[in-house]
């Protein structure tokens, strides 16, 4: 009796055995590559992960398997805008342990570098799971997906899509004439308008009507002129011409809550040409404003910028989140007696790291609030106290500004003056 019931045992553990082998089996632990029998469905990607593996999956699924439907969020806006992408996570399943964010444009699927521009995204991490994108320029028109893995390994997924609309422009020299706008973005149609409201279409590039183009202006052109028709962008002063583009996503001919406008200047003052055509950033009024970097005759003073600790003295020992400024000095030649800083960008030694602090004299958000500039005194400038930081580990903290010369008196904040 005690041997048949010590075989019967045997046997039973036996068969729980050959289940436990058939299971993991299934899962590719027992294979050189567990990916050699594809577990992924709906087109996922199966990779490797030591004995075992994970998929990746296509837009629109998610989960292990990319068994679970997971739709596209789709995020339109205008440059400049912030953009706030959520991060799914089953409430059912326990904790989430990690969380990716992963960029892909036509195809090529890169990690989000959380870390390289703490300027230019938000969150992102185990705590704060939704990604924000700071300031959106034309680059950051791509695919967005967000991985969630917790302590049961189960992976949630969550796809976005975001377009960023706007218009590129470049301001000719005044001897030319012309300037070209190109609106990147969906809509029915796109027009540009002059002060007087005089309205005129822009061609759609190989009739698709996500890309449109104008030649256009500056004072007065007759229909002889190499444009796209006899429509000018109007000077409203000394100082630049104006025209609004109006963007229509319903109806043509009629403005609707969904469309937008983007008032676009074309500057001609007296300034320094020390420094390369920079890519300003939109800024927002009732509808975002693009800002043509300035051109004109170079200033015959010289010009300097440096890094100076909070009360102004010569920066000693810097070190990273120590308070300091920038202080901007002119040396005056021919007539020149006052001026104030235009813009400024900084940059690492490499030039691969830029980022634009101040636009029209007023600063860009960071390290200087929008209605924040320099501090104009005659000859000297001092910018707003902020703290030192760096772009890129191991690179200094290059500087570089545009000026304009003032006829007069120029005291007071850059912000008020140009």
């Amino acid at each position: 009796m005690d041997m048949a019931h010590n075989f019967i045992l045997l046997l039973q553990v036996a068969v729980l055995l050959c289940v436990l082998v058939d299971s993991t089996s299934a899962h590719g632990a027992d294979e050189a590559n567990p990916c050699t029998s594809s577990h992924c469905q709906n087109g996922g990607t199966c990779r490797p992960d030591g004995q075992s593996f994970r998929c990746d999956c296509h837009e629109g699924y998610g989960g292990d398997f990319c068994n679970l439907d997971q739709p596209v969020t789709h995020h339109r806006v205008v440059i400049g805008d912030n953009v706030k992408l959520a991060c799914y996570t089953n409430e059912s399943m326990a904790r989430p342990v990690d969380v990716e964010w992963f960029k892909s444009v036509d195809g090529n699927n890169t990690r989000v570098n959380l870390t390289a521009d703490v300027s230019k995204y938000g969150g992102g991490t185990i705590y704060k799971r939704s990604l924000t994108i700071y300031r959106t320029n034309f680059d950051d028109t791509a695919d967005y997906s967000c991985r969630t893995n917790n302590t049961a390994h189960v992976v949630n997924q969550e796809f976005h899509h975001v377009s960023v609309e706007g218009v590129k422009h470049e301001c000719s020299s005044m001897n030319e004439n012309l300037v070209r706008l190109n609106y990147i973005g969906v809509a029915i149609e796109v027009v540009f308008a002059d002060q007087t409201n005089e309205e005129c279409p822009f061609s759609p590039v190989d009739d698709k009507y996500d890309n449109f183009t104008l030649t256009v202006g500056l004072g007065n052109v007759n229909s002889t002129s190499n444009v796209s028709n006899a429509c000018n962008f109007t000077k409203t002063s000394e100082d630049f011409f104006s025209g609004r583009v109006i963007v229509r996503r319903t109806m043509k001919g009629f403005d609707t809550t969904t469309d937008f406008a983007l008032d676009v200047h074309c500057s001609y003052v007296i300034t320094t040409n020390s420094m390369a055509q920079i890519t300003t950033e939109s800024k927002k009024v009732s509808a975002p404003v693009l800002q043509s970097q300035p051109s004109g005759p170079k200033s015959e003073s010289s010009y300097s910028v440096e890094v100076r600790d909070y009360k102004g003295r010569p920066l000693r020992n810097p070190k990273r989140r120590s308070p300091v400024i920038f202080q901007a000095v002119m040396t005056p030649a021919g007539n020149d007696t006052a001026f104030t800083v235009s813009s400024c960008k900084i940059f690492s030694d490499d030039k691969k790291k830029i980022r634009n602090v101040l636009i029209n004299g007023c600063g860009t958000g960071f390290p200087f609030k929008v209605t924040e500039g320099f501090t104009m005194r005659g000859t000297k400038g001092k910018s707003p106290i902020f703290k030192l930081f760096t772009l890129k580990r191991g690179h200094r903290l290059n500087i570089a500004c545009n000026f304009f010369v003032c006829d007069g008196n120029c005291d007071g904040s850059s912000c008020q003056k140009t």
